[in-house]
């Protein structure tokens, strides 16, 4: 990859044609076979090698990464301000809202790690080092950056709380003694001698630094970056899907795994008590069952590489499952309007909400010969810096209009189209900064060329 520089897709892709070629491989009269000649073997079993041809960019690919951070923006912007789906609102009032977020979960961070694992089985093409070096490298571009912001965000959360009156529940979250804080002075200009007089105030509460650290959870999407890392440690056994795609097969069990072990400790294990050990596990879990989509994007990958041109007789195919995964969806809206809090998906609309992901880049596949607009992939590497910056801009919406009597359809609209248009310019912005654009995977001079 996978750099934060091009963290949701490949800068750079190849539609690849595979030789017809055979090379004989050693046998006895009859039981002599062939192998074709783009497959190599290597330490883990046979491996599809890459054909020297022009390279070109899948411009359907980056569009539809354009797309998914407008479509994450949309799905966090359709709240109220605690975040939740308009609970005392009646039916036909939140429907925009809900709606919009139900339209917006195709872009979840599953499709954000499925693009990711792509792009992984495009670099690892021509990655030259051992497992030691590919992890390194990794840790370098996906963790470094999850440092940077898990302390932006853990400290710019206080801001909101700050608002709405919960500042004193944060403090204690992030310090030992957040008890300190209340004798804290009230003008910045006094927090240095605070400090002084009461060193106490900084020490961390070790839980819930753990929680921020090695979970993700010093905002609701910072999970992505740690995930994704572990993900690519298993790319050893991702490569094996290249030559045996129906191991991509497999990420159809192993969700349905984590749909009942994930209520096997939702279920269990909600005492406060045990709560650190329950979000250890599901992140354990999630990790373990994501290899799946691992091996289904290594999977489709060796497809690509071999003649992207013969997926193009599935186009139907792909629509008719991409139609039944979106009217899964329209079923999934309808529960969350009636109930009035998140239903988490189940029964018949579990598969097609996590397996919708796999179905989009299918289809964006198969019809990737279009002539999609070249702009799309000028816009693309921008993507990581919108997903990292947009529930910043999203909670000063809710303090800058707290109290404000509107409609939930003209709130949510003015919602949306603000956290649009801030993250937006947010990013340009800090895209011009030699360190805030690396930690978005940018430089400035990227922007000068559009």
């Amino acid at each position: 990859m996978l750099g934060s520089a091009s963290l949701l897709l490949a800068p750079h892709m190849s539609a690849m044609t595979a030789s017809q070629d055979t090379t004989a491989t050693p046998g006895n009269g009859a039981l002599a076979h062939t192998r074709p000649a783009n497959i190599e073997a290597s330490a883990f079993g046979e491996r599809a090698r890459m054909r020297p041809q022009t390279k070109t960019r899948i411009t359907a690919l980056d569009m539809s990464r354009t797309f998914a951070c407008l479509f994450v923006i949309l799905e966090h912007a359709t709240t109220d301000p605690h975040g939740k789906p308009f609970p005392e609102a009646d039916m036909l009032e939140k429907l925009l809202p809900i709606a919009g977020r139900i339209i917006s979960n195709v872009a979840r961070s599953e499709f954000f790690f499925v693009m990711s694992l792509f792009l992984l089985a495009v670099s690892l093409e021509r990655f030259v080092g051992n497992y030691g070096t590919h992890v390194v490298k990794q840790a370098k571009r996906l963790l470094l950056p999850f440092l940077v912001w898990t302390l932006v965000y853990v400290f710019f959360r206080l801001y909101k709380a700050g608002a709405f009156g919960y500042e004193q529940a944060i403090l204690d979250q992030i310090f030992l003694f957040g008890e300190i804080w209340k004798q804290r002075p009230e003008t910045w200009l006094g927090l240095p001698g605070f400090l002084l007089t009461h060193p106490a105030a900084l020490v961390p509460d070790p839980e819930s630094w753990f929680k921020y650290l090695a979970l993700g959870k010093s905002q609701y999407h910072m999970h992505f970056l740690p995930m994704l890392f572990l993900l690519t440690l298993f790319y050893p056994l991702y490569r094996l899907a290249i030559t045996h795609p129906w191991l991509g097969l497999l990420v159809i069990p192993l969700l349905l795994f984590k749909n009942q072990a994930d209520v096997f400790l939702y279920s269990n294990f909600y005492q406060p008590d045990l709560r650190l050990f329950r979000d250890t596990a599901l992140v354990v879990v999630k990790m373990l069952t994501y290899t799946g989509y691992g091996l289904a994007m290594f999977s489709i990958f060796g497809f690509v590489k071999r003649d992207v041109a013969l997926m193009r007789p599935f186009v139907p195919l792909f629509t008719l499952v991409l139609t039944l995964c979106l009217l899964a969806f329209a079923v999934h809206g309808w529960q969350i309007m009636k109930d009035g809090t998140w239903v988490p998906p189940r029964g018949l609309v579990y598969l097609p909400y996590y397996g919708i992901c796999l179905v989009i880049v299918l289809t964006l596949l198969s019809v990737s010969h279009w002539p999609w607009p070249p702009v799309f992939s000028k816009l693309a590497p921008y993507s990581f810096g919108t997903y990292l910056v947009h529930p910043m801009m999203i909670d000063i919406f809710d303090v800058q209009t707290k109290g404000w009597q509107a409609s939930i359809p003209v709130y949510s609209s003015v919602k949306i189209i603000f956290a649009w248009v801030t993250t937006i310019a947010a990013v340009y912005l800090l895209s011009r900064l030699p360190f805030w654009a690396w930690s978005m995977g940018l430089t400035r001079r990227r922007w000068n060329q559009l």
